[in-house]
């Protein structure tokens, strides 16, 4: 306990604007071993007494870790602790109420997965793929909970499975509980879904149709408001140039 609460400190001190201070907190944290790294940030994501920019700041370091240094630490941990960290991942996507920490901790799962498909394709993590296609029967949405849209998790199988994807997709689609998905993501600085967008109005016209109205105001209002990041109303713009040329097609 009084090993985390430190590595708590040093979590926030990784988070300081003293640049001095920052700086030594990330050269107290290259010295601290993978898996006890493992070990505490993941303590840090599931603990629910901890701040959410510390849990915020776990999940980052976790993905960064599992992406930068997977074969120098992963392979080397007991068969034991890498399933530990299999079932503590699927149950924070779980029971994580905070959608910000649910997102990152699929983000880590999604990274992990990636990493776990062989050389011939073959996924080692089967129980994450049954617990993403348990999600489409279940009434909560599977796009909230679940990295059900990551490139790279389903390895050779995902032509197999992909009728299941466009199952799972479309579900997400429907969720009535998030009607306005793409507005709200511009406005929390993620431009994902909006890309999203574009990507369909330019490759799949007709599914945009009976809501092209919707559609093209919100381009409008994106393209209007001097309040967004540049990177995010060129997005918009980049929409709405899309959707204004469609009608020369056919749709």
């Amino acid at each position: 306990m009084a090993e985390q609460q430190q590595f708590y400190l040093l979590l926030g001190n990784l988070m300081s604007p003293d640049n001095g201070v920052r700086k030594q907190a990330e050269e107290t944290y290259d010295t601290i071993p993978g898996p006890n790294k493992i070990t505490f940030l993941l303590q840090a994501i599931r603990d629910a007494s901890a701040a959410e920019e510390v849990k915020q700041m776990a999940a980052v370091l976790l993905r960064r870790l599992l992406s930068s240094s997977f074969e120098e630490v992963y392979p080397g941990l007991t068969l034991e602790m890498q399933t530990a960290i299999k079932t503590e991942l699927l149950t924070s996507i779980q029971q994580e109420t905070a959608p910000t920490i649910r997102k990152k901790v699929c983000d880590i799962a999604a990274e992990l997965c990636r990493n776990l498909i062989d050389d011939d394709g073959n996924n080692q993590w089967p129980e994450l793929l049954k617990f993403l296609f348990d999600s489409v029967t279940r009434t909560t949405s599977a796009c909230e909970k679940l990295p059900c849209t990551y490139s790279g998790i389903f390895g050779n199988q995902q032509q197999h499975y992909m009728e299941v994807i466009k199952r799972m997709l479309v579900q997400c689609m429907q969720d009535q509980a998030n009607p306005q998905a793409v507005n709200e993501s511009c406005y929390q600085a993620d431009d994902s879904v909006l890309k999203s967008l574009v990507e369909i109005a330019d490759t799949a016209p007709k599914y945009l149709r009976p809501n092209l109205e919707a559609t093209l105001q919100l381009c409008l209002k994106l393209c209007a408001d001097t309040n967004l990041t540049n990177m995010q109303r060129p997005v918009g713009a980049g929409g709405h140039r899309h959707l204004i040329r469609r009608p020369q097609r056919p749709c």
